[in-house]
């Protein structure tokens, strides 16, 4: 009996519609990559500067897809 009521419970637990907020667009100002040689590798130094526009609220989440290559 208490497995039923378990198994109840959680199927209403599933079935009830949660809300959720859409992500917003972020718009950006302006972006300037700097790529700075390394003094004794054979690799580059890449520095982001990102500047957001005066419409996006804070606090935002910014994903950056970076190739491996």
């Amino acid at each position: 009996m208490r497995k039923l009521i378990m198994m109840l419970a959680l199927l209403v637990l599933l079935l009830v519609p949660v809300p959720v907020q859409a992500q917003d667009d972020i718009h950006l100002s302006s972006v300037s990559v700097d790529i700075w040689p390394e003094y004794d590798q054979p690799a580059v130094l890449v520095i982001y500067h990102i500047v957001l526009s005066s419409d996006v609220v804070l606090p935002a989440t910014l994903t950056l897809h970076i190739p491996p290559g």
